[in-house]
């Protein structure tokens, strides 16, 4: 799994006001089947590697984040350069769908439909709150010194990550709790037994089965 990481350079006497830049890629694993047994088998071979095994989709980012330290005549404050969200997603992709039966057409259509709505949804939690987090660290005091003004910076940060993780964790459950109502979307899945996993931590959300 990628993991969360921020680039951070030391530069004097520079004024940027940032805003947080974003960038969503979306790539694909093929599958060939011919009703929901042989589909699941086929995401269990070509789905994109998770900590248990293989899922439908998965999402993962890295906001990566450059600020300087500006050093004034009573202190320093951190700035902000940039901060860019950058983000992929991995779908599933049918590719003789349209050689099934109507009925399963018309079902991986909704279930598909599903899978993007959920993990966009990951990709707006974490471009929310990234956004919530530059105007926090946009409204640093000054502080005595550098190395304060750094720990203030890393507190936010600190914050930023848990209260993503906390609005990952809801989006997961909400998740959960259709699948284990037996919602009709997920009975041809509910009828074989399948098993879902909602899961996500760090920069990564995922379905996994």
């Amino acid at each position: 799994m990628k993991k969360f990481f921020f680039v951070f350079f030391i530069v004097f006497n520079a004024q940027v006001n940032a805003e947080v830049s974003q960038q969503l890629t979306t790539s694909y694993f093929d599958i060939v089947a011919d009703d929901i047994d042989s589909l699941v088998r086929e995401v269990k071979k070509s789905g994109p590697e998770v900590r248990n095994g293989r899922a439908w989709a998965i999402l993962q980012w890295d906001l990566n984040t450059e600020y300087y330290f500006k050093t004034l005549d009573d202190g320093c404050q951190l700035k902000i350069r940039s901060m860019d969200l950058i983000a992929n997603v991995i779908l599933p992709k049918w590719k003789n769908i349209s050689e099934n039966k109507e009925w399963l057409q018309n079902w991986w259509s909704k279930y598909l439909s599903f899978i993007k709505v959920h993990e966009n949804g990951h990709f707006d939690i974490a471009i929310s709150e990234a956004k919530e987090f530059e105007k926090k660290i946009s409204n640093l005091p000054t502080e005595e010194n550098c190395t304060v003004a750094k720990s203030s910076y890393l507190t936010l940060k600190h914050d930023f990550l848990n209260i993503v993780r906390r609005q990952d964790r809801r989006l997961d459950n909400a998740s959960r709790k259709r699948f284990f109502a037996r919602e009709k979307l997920f009975r041809p899945l509910n009828a074989g037994g399948l098993s879902m996993v909602f899961e996500s931590g760090g920069s990564t959300s995922y379905i996994g089965l």
